[in-house]
């Protein structure tokens, strides 16, 4: 029977691992941001009232995402994957692979976005029911980063 012998560049197969993981990560950030856009572009199903001349608003009720009136809010929130996206109340993932430190910050630096997260508050909660949607797509797509980067490599 014949032999097979395969080689593998330790450091190659870690890089390739790390930049799977990385693009995983990336993609998982923009289904976050993607979701965040959704979530934020509902119509209001609480009371309606009089903005301005003959203008009405459908305000959004206690305990679901706030009605875009502006559209403020929803443009405000974004992603950093640099780590330069400055302090401005953004939420940050982190993970280590390989002992490379890789993550992003998502967030936004409009002030009543706090308000309107708390239950205490405002209650009109978006960040965190938009994260955990999407928070057990994280490992799929980390995998799924990794498993076309080993693909490639082994290829």
């Amino acid at each position: 029977m014949g032999k097979t012998k395969i080689d593998i560049d330790d450091s190659e197969l870690k890089k390739r691992v790390s930049e799977g993981a990385k693009k995983g990560l990336l993609l998982f950030a923009l289904r976050l941001s993607e979701e965040m856009a959704l979530t934020l572009s509902q119509p209001g199903t609480g009371r309606t009232y009089r903005i301005g001349k003959g203008r009405t608003h459908r305000a959004s009720a206690p305990g679901f995402p706030p009605a875009v009136r502006t559209g403020l809010l929803r443009r405000s929130y974004s992603l950093s994957m640099d780590g330069k996206a400055g302090d401005v109340g953004f939420m940050e993932w982190y993970a280590s692979v390989n002992k490379n430190k890789m993550g992003f910050q998502y967030g936004t630096n409009v002030d009543y976005a706090a308000e309107l997260e708390d239950p205490q508050d405002k209650n009109r909660p978006h960040l965190l029911p938009t994260l955990k949607f999407v928070e057990g797509q994280l490992e799929e797509l980390v995998n799924r980063g990794i498993a076309d980067a080993l693909t490639d490599y082994f290829a």
